[in-house]
């Protein structure tokens, strides 16, 4: 796989991508591209547009605060429809949100693009959620999980992080948290806490099936304190391949994974020291050092460093190299950082910390020569 810088570079707010569109603000402008970067078309809007941009199935959400306008695409057939929700998700042409009444009374419900209620309880706050095809699990609380019935509104089970969870940070004791949902695999909901350690919950019934502690970075060994330098496994760049039945992580210099297909779940941890350290950096001083993951298909993940190395590459999860690397360049006047790096197939997109979007073709050898 080679890597081609496309001519693209545009300075924008917020950008989002999926299998088809590349979309982004700029001030007031709502910008849609094709993935090469060439604009389709654009909507403007009376404010600036400071929330970031949400992509899911035909839709396409902007907003100016904690309210969204929706844009929904056809066949490349956009339009423009006001959408007054906050904290949504959105499945068979339904949002699952809360809404706002008149007179500031909110509740959570299910409505139809129609803007018909199909069903409604109290405000849950709705945080992150997750939607299967028969329920809806979102984040009710800072350390609860809950589902709904889809169909119903119904709530089927809530589940709340145990004070044995809790952990040291900094020698202060902290209440844990769930940082994210990762997903479902094999009937389990797999949470990701703000200890960076992983909880699995049987989707049916709520109840816990494992708990496997924060991974130490230095020992990689089970730990209920918190490395000191933030670097522990399993922090926010943590994905779950529903595919392979495995959660994965690669921060800093170690490339972790947990087999859901196994019997209690074990986990395995490698050094990249070595690996990294042969790729080229801007820096003489500092070598490649993973801060996030922009992406990944198959077992490649796209990685990228926002420290001083200003590198990203393309890592293979099977062999544990990497399969290319880049520097992001500077000019004569600064040098530039990466802020933030997203793929959609055959692209990949790299903001600096100037807010330049950088668009970059993958394309393989055989097509290259």
């Amino acid at each position: 796989m080679t890597l081609v810088k496309l001519g693209t570079k545009v300075k924008v707010r917020h950008y989002a991508v999926n299998a088809n569109y590349l979309a982004y603000t700029v001030d007031n402008r709502f910008i849609i591209a094709n993935l090469k970067g060439e604009y389709i078309t654009e909507f403007k809007f009376h404010d600036k547009l400071t929330s970031p941009i949400r992509m899911q199935g035909n839709l396409i959400w902007v907003g100016t605060g904690a309210n969204y306008k929706s844009i929904t695409y056809f066949q490349n057939e956009f339009n423009i429809v006001d959408v007054l929700f906050s904290n949504f998700a959105f499945k068979e042409l339904c949002f699952y949100a809360r809404y706002f009444e008149e007179g500031g009374t909110s509740f959570a419900c299910k409505i139809g693009m129609d803007k018909k209620i199909r069903w409604k309880t109290k405000d849950r706050g709705f945080g992150q959620n997750f939607l299967t095809e028969s329920l809806f699990i979102h984040r009710s609380a800072l350390a609860s999980l809950t589902a709904l019935n889809n169909q119903t509104g119904e709530e089927l089970w809530t589940y709340t992080l145990p004070k044995e969870f809790d952990y040291t940070f900094l020698d202060e004791h902290k209440e844990a948290q769930i940082a994210s949902i990762l997903g479902v695999y094999n009937h389990i909901v797999w949470l990701r806490l703000s200890s960076y350690a992983l909880v699995g919950l049987d989707i049916v019934t709520g109840k816990l099936i494992k708990h496997i502690v924060n991974l130490d970075y230095f020992e990689d060994a089970p730990s209920k304190k918190v490395a000191e330098n933030n670097r522990a496994l399993f922090n926010s760049p943590t994905q779950l391949d529903t595919e392979q039945g495995i959660i994965f992580t690669c921060v800093s210099d170690r490339y972790a994974e947990v087999d859901l297909n196994q019997e209690n779940y074990p986990y395995s941890v490698w050094n990249l020291e070595t690996e990294l350290a042969k790729q080229p950096s801007f820096s003489d001083k500092h070598h490649f050092s993973v801060s996030g993951i922009g992406g990944w298909e198959g077992d490649t993940v796209y990685i990228y460093d926002k420290g001083d190395s200003h590198c990203f590459g393309a890592f293979d999860r099977k062999t544990k190299k990497i399969i290319w690397s880049e520097i992001l360049p500077g000019d004569k006047y600064k040098d530039y950082y990466i802020r933030d790096l997203k793929y959609a197939p055959g692209y990949l997109y790299l903001q600096d910390n100037e807010s330049n979007l950088r668009i970059y073709a993958l394309e393989s050898k055989e097509a290259s020569e």
